[in-house]
């Protein structure tokens, strides 16, 4: 297995141009496809997992479940590749950064970014896949401001009677029930939504510093007043993120509607 770098090759077809970031299962790179023309992100799993077939398997799911799903709103992915005994996804590339870069931003700017992503986990939702990893990293954001849900990675089917991973996500926001292994539930990304609003208003994410499981399950957050440039929160707002984090998901609401629904209000409040 080589080592990657840039101006790497895979497969004689995709060359790596720029490393755009790293997580726990491996990084993703930029590169330019030449049976396509042009810039595609390779996610390629890192070669200590790449020795596992269940990472491998993993990843190929991963694949095929975003593959599932068409929305504009939704990064698109390409195909699932074994080259050069590296094991990646190719996928849209969306240049302009993520949501981490706009935390603290105006409510005027943030919320019409949030209402996509809504609009992209309804789909999904209808589309029976659950996404369990929503966080700003997660949401790139393109030069004409639109928003694209990314990372389907630990994505859960709607079917409780399917046999899936449950656990895993990332701290602070994983919903209680998440944290402790229960069952896949549209639940799950209501709370999820609920956790990047918080930290986009907040400009930090829940319990920061110093997050925990411990303060997942039991601590009630404390809900801001303000945006982060001191703009009073609509009441509606502060609303929607006290139940959408709510520790027991039978009162948080019952689907991402509800969600945009207030926040489409919200962005009328803002103008």
């Amino acid at each position: 297995m080589s080592e990657l770098a840039p101006g790497a090759i895979l497969g004689n077809r995709f060359e790596l141009r720029t490393r755009l970031g790293e997580g726990g299962s491996g990084a993703v790179w930029l590169a330019r496809d030449s049976e396509l023309e042009e810039d595609v992100a390779l996610k390629v799993l890192a070669p200590e997992l790449a020795r596992s077939d269940r990472h491998v398997t993993l990843l190929r799911e991963e694949c095929h479940k975003a593959r599932q799903l068409q929305h504009p709103n939704i990064v698109r992915v390409h195909d699932f590749h074994e080259l050069d005994g590296h094991y990646f996804i190719s996928m849209q590339y969306v240049p302009g950064g993520s949501l981490v870069q706009r935390r603290g931003m105006a409510l005027g700017k943030l919320l019409p970014l949030l209402v996509m992503v809504c609009d992209a986990l309804e789909y999904a939702h209808r589309n029976g896949i659950i996404h369990r990893d929503l966080k700003p990293s997660n949401v790139l954001v393109d030069p004409r401001g639109i928003a694209y849900l990314a990372d389907f990675g630990i994505a859960a089917s709607v079917d409780p009677d399917v046999v899936q991973l449950r656990g895993g996500g990332s701290l602070p926001y994983m919903s209680p029930q998440q944290l402790d292994g229960a069952a896949p539930a549209i639940a799950d990304d209501i709370y999820g939504i609920g956790s990047l609003l918080y930290e986009l208003v907040a400009g930090q994410p829940l319990f920061h510093p110093g997050a925990s499981a411990e303060r997942v399950r039991d601590e009630v957050p404390l809900i801001p007043e303000t945006d982060g440039t001191g703009q009073d929160l609509p009441d509606s707002l502060r609303s929607l993120l006290t139940v959408t984090l709510d520790k027991a998901p039978e009162r948080r609401p019952a689907g991402i509607a509800a969600v945009r629904s207030v926040l489409d209000e919200a962005v009328s409040y803002t103008h």
